[in-house]
């Protein structure tokens, strides 16, 4: 029964902490990314319930097929965090695919009497999406240290998962008894319980700065588009892609009154600054800012070091609240502006303030 309590501990938690993050997503409609981390965690916490309903009779469809359905895509929801943090659609197939499978296996009746297989197969389907979650932190830049505690936790889900497709008693000889599997599963739950509550904790932090952090972004943007043309059509398929985005687990307890105007538009001012024939401003993301300049990578370059010692000063005076920041460029070789803000992400250059006025 301690199995039976820790799925109803899991259930519960997972109820509890992804009505918190639907919630928060209710008050900053544009992040996302809440909603994506909330409404898997719901759906893990349903899952984890219908596993537990085992112990009351269940049958093989509800506490097997439904309920690791329901875990599976929980999973893959929740990954699509992070695809919706960089301003990326969700890809619906990494969602329905991984159940899918699930409810095509279970439909074999050699699969349903293994054990092993399903273990093997459910670990399998659940580590794929968080694979592809850390895969998408990485090919987006890990300059800013709250996107290393994300990919830390995903990493930590991939091995929680990967974790429930060994069989202890193959593995270890002599640990056939009934006390060792049962164990083994209980340290499964208790990795899986730390990933859900670790990452629901990370969210709910972000989602507690994310307010202030877009009416800052919403400034920023509306300082540097004064005066430019609205944008029409596409922009150029040649030029400079530049990005600032700001840390959001680690912005301190900023608000936004702390930045006064003179910040903000010396901040626009100094962004701008990249060179002639801004083209485009444009959110990617509550908390990425990125814009395009018609100039060529070599009068981008010379720019960027002028900028980025600005922008350093800028964050280092008293006045400025406690923030990091992270900002880079890269040649514009095509219209994927979210491809190109990727590569300007992974090569960008941390900036933090050290004023104490937190």
């Amino acid at each position: 029964m301690d199995l039976a309590i820790m799925l109803a501990a899991i259930s519960l938690w997972g109820l509890i902490q992804g009505g918190m993050l639907i919630y928060r997503w209710n008050r900053t409609p544009e992040s996302r990314d809440l909603w994506w981390s909330g409404i898997g965690i719901l759906i893990v916490g349903f899952g984890a319930g219908l596993s537990g309903a085992r112990y009351f009779d269940a049958s093989f469809f509800t506490t097997i097929v439904a309920a690791n359905v329901a875990m599976i895509t929980g999973i893959a929801c929740m990954a699509q965090a992070v695809r919706a943090a960089d301003g990326k659609s969700p890809a619906w197939l990494e969602i329905i695919l991984p159940g899918a499978v699930w409810s095509l296996a279970c439909m074999s009746e050699h699969f349903q009497q293994s054990a092993q297989q399903r273990l093997v197969l459910f670990s399998l389907l659940c580590a794929a999406p968080a694979v592809l979650a850390s895969y998408s932190l990485i090919r987006g830049g890990l300059a800013l240290s709250g996107r290393k505690v994300w990919l830390t936790l995903w990493i930590f889900i991939v091995i929680s998962t990967l974790v429930r497709g060994i069989d202890t008693p193959r593995v270890l000889e002599g640990l056939e008894n009934r006390y060792a599997a049962s164990a083994w599963h209980v340290i499964y739950f208790i990795m899986v319980a730390a990933s859900v509550v670790g990452v629901g904790y990370v969210n709910l932090a972000l989602s507690d700065a994310l307010p202030r952090l877009s009416t800052f972004m919403d400034r920023l943007q509306a300082r540097m588009s004064r005066g430019r043309p609205a944008p029409g059509g596409h922009p150029p398929a040649a030029g400079a892609l530049w990005s600032l985005r700001l840390d959001r687990l680690f912005m301190g307890r900023a608000l936004v009154q702390e930045f006064i105007a003179q910040d903000i538009d010396d901040l626009a001012r100094a962004l701008t600054a990249a060179g002639p024939g801004l083209v485009e401003v444009r959110r990617a993301g509550v908390d990425r800012l990125i814009w395009v300049t018609g100039q060529d990578g070599g009068s981008a370059t010379q720019h960027y070091q002028t900028i980025l010692d600005t922008l350093t000063g800028i964050a280092a005076r008293p006045t400025f609240p406690r923030l990091a920041m992270s900002f880079g460029f890269t040649a514009l070789s095509g219209a994927d502006l979210l491809q190109a803000a990727a590569a300007a992400d992974r090569n960008a250059v941390r900036i933090r303030s050290r004023s104490r006025s937190a």
